[in-house]
């Protein structure tokens, strides 16, 4: 039934763009002239275009070149090979992951689409929804290292922006089917336009797996042999409007529906043996995330000087879990945003950005069908932001926040940053400090008592705050085809809030600890000897302990971090791309004071384009078939996988 949706749905976008009687663009890498190579535009930072080369600010970008060498799967396998960046997950496939940027929490990370969020209101501290993103249609990946005060709450640790491509000239389209171990099997069709008036984007994709057995053993010892299922359905589309020259209007959105299952070690006593018995079928999840967003923008105005955006959006995340075969529990997080703001440039070196943004998050939780918790947090903002070059070469950037939070008042928030580029020995100097803060969770206020874990929400919380700084030297060697730099960074929390166990009840509550220091050295190499070889190399250092018990390392944080990637065309017109990369992590220790052991992993791929319209790839995961570990909670230690085979086609028009 879906696969004739999908066929209908191009069938009536391919004649609807036969009538437009538009001709057919040739593809952008057959246009004629020469193209010059401009520094890469963020957004993230300042809620603006910024070539990357005036920002002052630690970051990455992982473009659309890089994702389709590598043939990422996802945006969690992005972020494991990711500096500065601690991934833990459990679950089949890559559900239920978190990244910790910089040494804090995933709840002090934003996730953001288009730069608005992608975060679930209904999750214990607001996670962002890192798991199950497709990157088909993905431009370019952000990465913005340390606080961001332009992004309001939950921004402290850093921001992860994933921007969407717009669609070429003319009528284009893309079917993908890719097969590989435990019956992984994905299928994704697309079908983009775009004339003079009007653009559109339609996607569908869907990715199904047998999985493997998610729980390794548990406090009894027992293992739990059952494969754990992931199904996947993504639901995409977007329709833009040119409205003369410098006005254009969209409207977007996606859905997902996601069925998977995961065991999480529960066992129980027989009534009448007595026996300890572990649950091989416990869990079985269902989630709906929905996103839909609109915005008009105006853009060169006022001869080229001013900017205009107002944009709307809400997102709705609606989980339920099967626990223990009988046990049900439903949580549903709903966050809307509206936004209006306006960029003026006084000249070619000084901008200034000014706007207003309403946030409201909404979680309901469920027990048995019957409510247990509605509550919701509102958030009025005023921010701006002033970027200058006041002489060559020198950048500077100041940008300031002022939140009104329906609970906790009033917060300011603030960064600056500056950068200077010696043009003679290819140098830059750069530095930035920031505040940041994170207003306490639905959940964690009010949450409903447990009487297996948890004494409930705390409703004498604090808002936690941070100053975040980073320093940092980048240096060019052989015309800029080998770049090195190196940060240091230092992130102090205060009000971090913890679940800690209480001796007395025997149950977990949200407590106010006095705070948490994590500090880190980045270094990272950038080499491209020739147009087609690209090496990529990163180390970090990092050390995080709460100021409260000393020295305490914090769970799941490795000291030390190595990654690589090298891609390599070896024909001169690119047909074929190889590319080997991975991800040393050092060991780290659970929240039980158990050691987890050090681990590499490693990925290839190769892809070869047999004609203009097909291409073959292949992609192998954990090479060297590693044995590791990303999560040990609770005596459950969760499975992950070893070597992994698959192999893709896609075919373009």
């Amino acid at each position: 039934m879906r696969t004739k949706s999908l066929l209908t749905a191009l069938a009536c976008a391919a004649a609807f763009y036969a009538y437009a009687d538009e001709p057919s663009a040739p593809p952008p890498e057959e246009a004629a002239g020469p193209v010059t190579e401009l520094p890469p535009v963020v957004v993230v930072a300042t809620r603006t275009n910024t070539p990357s080369d005036e920002l002052g600010r630690a970051f990455d970008i992982i473009t659309a070149e890089e994702l389709a060498a590598v043939k990422y799967p996802d945006l969690t396998a992005v972020l494991m090979d990711q500096p500065s960046i601690t991934f833990k997950g459990y679950g089949p496939y890559d559900s239920n992951g978190q990244a910790r940027v910089r040494g804090l929490s995933t709840y002090h990370t934003k996730l953001l689409v288009n730069g608005m969020p992608f975060m679930d209101a209904s999750s214990t501290q607001v996670f962002p929804m890192l798991s199950g993103l497709s990157l088909g249609q993905v431009e370019r990946i952000e990465v913005l290292k340390g606080v961001s005060s332009l992004q309001g709450t939950q921004a402290m640790g850093g921001v992860i922006n994933i921007v969407t491509k717009r669609p070429a000239e003319g009528f284009h389209g893309k079917l993908s089917l890719e097969a590989g171990s435990h019956a992984h099997f994905t299928t994704r069709g697309e079908v983009t336009g775009r004339n003079d008036l009007a653009d559109f984007t339609l996607t569908l994709g869907r990715v199904r797996e047998r999985g493997i057995s998610t729980v390794a053993h548990d406090a009894y010892g027992n293992v739990n042999l059952d494969d754990d299922h992931y199904r996947r359905m993504d639901y995409a589309g977007s329709v833009g409007l040119q409205l003369g020259e410098n006005w254009r209007a969209e409207i977007g959105g996606l859905f997902q529906d996601i069925d998977e299952e995961y065991d999480s070690g529960y066992t129980y006593s027989d009534w009448m043996t007595g026996d300890t018995i572990a649950v091989a079928d416990e869990d079985d999840v269902w989630v709906r995330r929905t996103m839909g967003n609109a915005r008009l923008s105006g853009t060169g105005l006022l001869d080229d000087a001013l900017d205009l955006e107002l944009r709307y959006s809400a997102v709705r995340a609606d989980r339920s879990y099967l626990n223990h075969g009988h046990e049900t529990y439903r949580y549903v997080g709903t966050t809307q945003t509206a936004a209006a703001q306006g960029t003026y440039r006084f000249s070619e070196r000084n901008d200034l950005t000014m706007g207003y943004e309403f946030l409201a998050e909404r979680a309901q939780n469920y027990e048995a069908h019957k409510e247990t918790l509605d509550r919701e947090h509102r958030t009025h903002a005023v921010f701006g932001g002033y970027n200058t070059e006041p002489f060559d070469n020198l950048f500077l950037s100041l940008n300031l926040r002022y939140s009104y939070h329906s609970e906790f008042g009033d917060q300011l928030t603030a960064d600056a940053s500056a950068k200077y580029y010696f043009e003679q020995s290819g140098t830059t100097l750069r530095a930035a400090i920031g505040k940041g803060y994170r207003s306490p969770s639905v959940y964690e206020l009010y949450a409903p008592p447990s009487p297996y874990y948890s004494q409930g929400g705390n409703p004498d919380l604090k808002p936690e705050t941070n100053i975040s700084w980073e320093a940092g030297v980048d240096q060019e060697f052989l015309e800029k085809r080998l770049r090195l730099s190196a940060t240091y960074f230092e992130n102090r929390v205060h009000n971090y809030i913890q679940s800690v166990f209480d001796a007395k009840t025997a149950l977990y509550r949200y407590t106010q600890i006095q705070g948490m220091h994590a500090r880190g050295v980045e270094l990272a190499a950038v080499c491209q000897p020739t147009g087609q070889l690209r090496l990529k190399a990163a180390y970090t250092w990092q050390h995080a302990r709460d100021t409260a018990t000393g020295d305490k390392r914090v769970a799941y944080l490795p000291r030390n971090k190595a990654t690589f990637e090298a891609t390599w065309y070896p024909m001169e017109d690119k047909r074929l791309a190889l590319s080997l990369g991975g991800a040393w992590t050092d060991h780290r220790w659970n929240g039980t004071g158990d050691k987890l052991e050090d681990f590499l992993l490693v990925h290839a791929a190769a892809s070869y384009q047999l004609t203009q319209s097909l291409e073959l790839y292949a992609r192998i995961e954990n090479l060297l078939n590693t044995n590791y570990t990303l999560a040990d909670d609770y005596g459950t230690r969760y499975n992950t996988y070893g070597r992994c085979y698959y192999i893709g086609l896609t075919y373009q028009f």
